[in-house]
C-alpha cells in the first residue's frame, strides 16, 4: 500500500488534482494529472500493480491516512477533488448523497398516497419514517428536507 510519503515525493496536489512530479511509469511525463477518468466519473489510477481512487489518495496526502470509511463527494461531482468536498461517512450517509432520476411529483421522498394526498417519507439507517400527507407536493417536498437535514446532518471539515 502506498504511504503519504511516497505520494509526497512523487507528486503535488493543487487543490483539485494530483499531479505527477516524479512518475514512477515509463509511460508518464512529469506535469501529467494522476490517473485517468473511469466510466463513473471518478479519477483512478494504479500504483506499484495496485488500483486507487484519486480522491482516495488525496486524503492519504492531506490527512495522513487512508479514510477508514466511505469517501463522499459532498457535491455529488465525482471530478470535484478538493479537498473541502471531501468528507467520510457511512454507507448510509453515502447513499443520502446520491443522484436519483425525479419522480411523478418531482420531489425527492414524494409521492402519490391513495388517500389523495401527497406522501413524504424518508429513509435512514435501514428504517422508514412517514413525514406526513399533504395538499400538495411543494409541501411535502420541504417536509423531506426538513428531515433529511435532521436526519442526515454532516460537517464536512470533520474526518
Amino acid at each position: 500500500m502506498i504511504t503519504q510519503q511516497q505520494l509526497l515525493d512523487t507528486m503535488t496536489y493543487d487543490g483539485q488534482n494530483l499531479i505527477w512530479v516524479k512518475p514512477t511509469a515509463r509511460a508518464v511525463k512529469p506535469g501529467q494529472l494522476v490517473g485517468c477518468v473511469n466510466k463513473l466519473g471518478y479519477r483512478s489510477c494504479n500504483i506499484g500493480g495496485k488500483g486507487y481512487y484519486v480522491h482516495r489518495l488525496i486524503w492519504l496526502y492531506i490527512y495522513g491516512i487512508f479514510p477508514t470509511k466511505f469517501l463522499d463527494h459532498i457535491d455529488g461531482n465525482p471530478a470535484n477533488n478538493a479537498i473541502t468536498n471531501l468528507r467520510e461517512c457511512d454507507y448510509h450517509e453515502n447513499f443520502q448523497n446520491l443522484k436519483r432520476k425525479p419522480n411523478k411529483s418531482g420531489y425527492t421522498g414524494v409521492d402519490w398516497h391513495p388517500s389523495g394526498k401527497w406522501r413524504a417519507r424518508i429513509r435512514a439507517y435501514g428504517e422508514y419514517h412517514m413525514l406526513g400527507l399533504f395538499d400538495n407536493p411543494a409541501e411535502a417536498g420541504q417536509a423531506y428536507l426538513d428531515a433529511k437535514a435532521n436526519l442526515h446532518t454532516f460537517n464536512p471539515t470533520q474526518r
